[in-house]
């Protein structure tokens, strides 16, 4: 439907924009004729209404022809035609209107009124015609970039939707066959220690759940998640893994996106804690730097091992995530020295990039 018809408020509106326009056209008439104002409004009013009609369904015509640089000129020659079309069309059904007049009141003065309005109703016709399909062309491109944000915006839901389901994807599988590994040795030799494990895998698992309906997540509620983790790691681990938090009290409300502080996590104990015989321990820290949420996880590494080179897939994955959501205010810093591994994210407080 035309954007202007949508509604009883625009179509009122349009009409209202309409009158002084015949208003106008009777003024100039009557200017130009000795004529009575409610003669020229007769002749004139009608016609009017129907060049308004045949204006509004120029949109149809603008949305059949969209301007591209490659049709340029065939687009105009088309215009040419159909304004000719249009306009002679119109010009002959006001000049049997008139004729009708004549008729009905027995007159030939609209007749010879009408041949003295012919340039008039060119020149008012060709000119509505174009300003409409300048309008339409304006709505037109306007709804046309609409929709191409939309679906970037659509695109970069179903990229971030895909980029979980890749995080999660790395992440559990290895995170669950270790857990059942270590859940297996433990049913028959430490019931308690293996229902500890069944419990925070439960927490685990029942976050993880909850991520499809997710767009931000608190602070605390990503911490609880990587404790349940650690816990579960510690019993394996045994002694060889310990943790640090050091949580600023007034960033625990604080939304960041989900599955930001696991892979951090992750990372550490795989590739830091897990390859070191004497293990070691992970610092993790949150704290407000102006306006970033600094987040920080710190753990020895063995830097002859191969697992301990490079930027790993869920950090990686993570940047890429960070990037998207938050486009150049989100940053990924990843610092080592000879024994410890620093991995600090910068996350915007309480803004996102749309």
């Amino acid at each position: 439907m035309h954007p202007l018809l949508q509604s009883p408020k625009h179509v009122l509106l349009v009409g209202l924009l309409w009158s002084p326009i015949c208003f106008g056209v009777v003024l100039v008439h009557v200017s130009m004729v000795n004529i009575v104002w409610w003669q020229s409004a007769l002749l004139i009013v009608p016609p009017m209404i129907i060049l308004l009609f045949i204006s509004l369904s120029n949109w149809y015509i603008c949305k059949g022809r969209p301007i591209d640089s490659r049709n340029l000129v065939d687009t105009i020659v088309k215009h040419i035609l159909t304004v000719f079309i249009l306009v002679g069309g119109w010009i002959l059904l006001t000049m049997l209107y008139s004729r009708g007049l004549n008729l009905l009141f027995h007159l030939r003065r609209w007749d010879r009124d009408f041949e003295r309005l012919i340039p008039l109703f060119v020149i008012i016709g060709v000119f509505f015609y174009f300003l409409f399909s300048v309008y339409s062309y304006l709505v037109l491109s306007t709804e046309r970039a609409q929709r191409t944000k939309e679906q970037y915006l659509e695109q970069q839901i179903l990229t971030r939707q895909a980029e979980l389901k890749s995080l999660r994807s790395t992440i559990h599988p290895h995170f669950l066959f270790n857990s059942l590994t270590a859940l297996s040795s433990l049913t028959l030799k430490s019931p308690e220690t293996a229902n500890s494990i069944c419990l925070h895998l439960a927490e685990f698992l029942r976050y993880s759940l909850r991520l499809g309906s997710e767009e931000l997540v608190s602070v605390d509620e990503e911490l609880d998640h990587i404790k349940h983790y650690l816990e579960i790691e510690k019993i394996r681990l045994g002694d060889r893994i310990s943790t640090d938090f050091k949580i600023d009290k007034a960033v625990h409300r604080e939304k960041i996106p989900p599955l930001t502080l696991l892979p951090l996590v992750e990372n550490a104990v795989k590739h830091g804690i897990e390859p070191l015989l004497e293990g070691g321990k992970i610092s993790v820290s949150v704290e407000r730097e102006k306006r970033y949420l600094k987040i920080k996880v710190t753990n020895p590494y063995d830097k002859s091992a191969k697992s301990a080179v490079g930027e790993k897939h869920g950090l990686k994955t993570l940047r890429s995530r960070i990037e998207h959501y938050y486009e150049t205010s989100g940053n990924l810093v990843i610092n080592k020295n000879n024994k410890f591994y620093n991995v600090v994210l910068y996350i915007p407080v309480g803004g996102r990039k749309r």
